[in-house]
């Protein structure tokens, strides 16, 4: 599955951590990858939206890269309800990538936690993937 027959993936990512790398950079820039990748991290979205409108900005990413699938890793970023209605627009398939050990957080920070990571996913009808990775 090289060349031209690798399916095409479009990574948000909050920022280049550790997740991103092991998660998805490493395992994807291998020869025989049947994925090629292209990343958007929270700053290069704030400051290309600065530039054109966050709509237009969407739009044209989508047309450009022609991705098969969308993954959101540990995405908190602005425009996520209207990155996600461009995915719908587009008929593309979204995962959210989610490693944050949501059962061991403590309770007096539980729901809040909870709710900033998953409220919007909630809401809407996409696979939504959540790895709850043991503490070790």
């Amino acid at each position: 599955m090289l060349g031209r027959n690798r399916k095409k993936i479009l990574l948000l990512t909050d920022d280049f951590s550790a997740t991103y790398y092991l998660g998805f950079y490493y395992p994807l820039q291998s020869p025989k990858s049947p994925f090629t990748c292209c990343t958007l991290a929270r700053q290069d979205i704030i400051n290309r939206t600065r530039e054109t409108s966050p709509d237009i900005f969407f739009e044209d990413i989508l047309n450009l890269e022609k991705p098969d699938l969308v993954i959101f890793n540990r995405y908190g970023l602005p425009h996520g309800q209207l990155i996600l209605e461009k995915c719908q627009q587009h008929s593309l398939e979204t995962v959210y990538f989610i490693d944050d050990d949501l059962l061991q957080i403590p309770a007096n920070l539980g729901n809040a936690r909870s709710e900033e990571h998953t409220s919007e996913l909630q809401s809407h009808s996409d696979l939504v993937c959540r790895l709850l990775l043991e503490k070790k």
